[in-house]
């Protein structure tokens, strides 16, 4: 094998940005399965238009499983109206369509955490902005 060239110099680490309030939009969405519970959500990928080299916000609708207490089920459809209703997406009583996602885009508060690898991510809070 021989030398690859490439512009490694130029690479540039995409990163949080300073926790507060942004305009985003969902870049992607699909379903997701956790390794864990096994349990299905639709993972969402929100960018920052206004902050073309932040990191991509990763986000997560948990879906209602037939495990779920009652409890755990409304927190789980609680949190996906909040999210729904932060991004505009339309959604009837009875759920929403998933093609509505890719390209919504509202005003949310973001917060910095460190994500498992201790490295600070940001995550989509519910404090009204």
């Amino acid at each position: 094998m021989g030398f690859i060239e490439a512009a490694i110099a130029e690479a540039k680490e995409r990163e949080a940005v300073p926790e507060g309030p942004y305009d985003v939009v969902i870049a992607s969405a699909e379903m997701h399965r956790s390794d864990t519970s096994g349990k299905d959500s639709v993972r969402c990928i929100l960018n920052i238009p206004e902050q073309p080299d932040a990191a991509g916000i990763f986000h997560y609708i948990a879906l209602p499983h037939s495990d779920d207490d009652d409890e755990k089920r409304n927190m789980k459809l609680v949190m996906m109206k909040k999210f729904l209703e932060l991004l505009h997406v339309p959604f009837e009583g009875n759920g929403f369509d998933t093609d509505d996602l890719i390209g919504a885009a509202g005003r949310v508060f973001l917060n910095v955490e460190n994500d498992n690898n201790d490295i600070p991510r940001n995550n989509v809070t519910f404090k009204i902005v």
